[in-house]
């Protein structure tokens, strides 16, 4: 069984075969059977919000990947006129009127895949080469960020920041075109979350948050996304996301309001993990009771060790 997806009142699982076809099979004890759809490789179906419609997506060798739409019983299946191209993920809006869809190159049948709106011509997806950490690197060179310099080792520093990075202007970044077709996504009700999967310790995750809103999402979109819209992707939000009694105690006090401006959640006076508070300049425990400061296991280290290492000469042969 792949890529089973459940009725909107839970009476009905529809999945993939690795035998083909999309098969239906009531709850419990019900007895599968197989839809008629007679396509290449049908696969990862979706329901509507009302459990009247199905959309699905197909791949073919000689044509690429298409997006189809049928009743639910798997009946009146129609394509949908979308450009060729490798389609995964596809899904309904909240409120059924559209469908949404992951989308890379034909030839890159991988995950740098990213999202687009199926139902719109004026889609600005494409897929420009770069990283945008890379342009957030050129643009604030946090090599001499204090509270890098503090929190990160030297070499870490070193690795990271100043060594194979590949700089370019924020036209040839992938991000801001990424951002665009997010900040419609959220605007058309589709649960966004942000995350950071560690190469850049803290920092990271406000670039991941800044470059949200470089394709227009508002300071407050963003911060639902970097919050409650995170924990509820990863099926946390009973125990993270926002401040409720009952949570974990885990949130940021700020010294400015960054509901104007995103760039001003960096502004942070003190954390508080587990329901202690630290000190952002050295992490030292401040309440409910004060704690001595953790020495880093880095600290002492030369503090000139993160710029890069010059090439040796050229070795001539005489």
């Amino acid at each position: 069984m792949l890529d089973a997806s459940a009725s909107p009142d839970r009476r009905w699982l529809y999945y993939e075969r690795r035998v083909g076809g999309l098969w239906v099979q009531e709850l419990g004890d019900g007895k599968a059977r197989r839809l008629p759809i007679d396509l290449d490789l049908p696969s990862e179906p979706a329901w509507s919000p009302d459990g009247t419609r199905l959309v699905f997506v197909t791949w073919s060798e000689a044509e690429g990947e298409a997006v189809w739409r049928s009743f639910a019983d798997g009946s009146g299946a129609r394509k949908l006129d979308v450009v060729p191209a490798y389609y995964r993920d596809p899904l309904f809006t909240p409120d059924g009127s559209r469908i949404l869809v992951l989308r890379s190159a034909t030839d890159q049948r991988q995950q740098n895949y990213f999202e687009v709106d199926v139902t719109a011509k004026d889609s600005p997806a494409r897929a420009p080469a770069g990283s945008g950490a890379d342009w957030f690197v050129a643009q604030e060179d946090p090599v001499i960020d204090a509270r890098i310099r503090h929190h990160w080792p030297c070499n870490a520093i070193r690795q990271r920041l100043t060594l194979s990075r590949t700089f370019q202007p924020l036209s040839q970044e992938r991000c801001p075109v990424i951002a665009q077709d997010l900040a419609r996504l959220a605007k058309a009700g589709v649960l966004v979350g942000i995350g950071s999967h560690g190469e850049m310790p803290g920092i990271g995750y406000h670039w991941k948050m800044e470059a949200h809103a470089l394709g227009g999402m508002s300071p407050q979109a963003v911060l639902h996304a970097a919050t409650a819209g995170s924990a509820e992707t990863i099926g946390r939000l009973s125990d993270l996301g926002m401040i409720e009694p009952g949570k974990l105690a885990d949130l940021l006090v700020l010294d400015a309001d960054p509901r104007s401006d995103i760039a001003k959640a960096r502004d942070i006076a003190s954390v508080m993990r587990g329901g202690f508070l630290y000190d952002t300049a050295n992490l030292q425990k401040i309440w409910p009771r004060s704690g001595p400061v953790t020495r880093l296991w880095f600290e002492g280290v030369d503090t000139k060790s993160w710029r890069a290492t010059p090439m040796p000469p050229a070795y001539t042969h005489h």
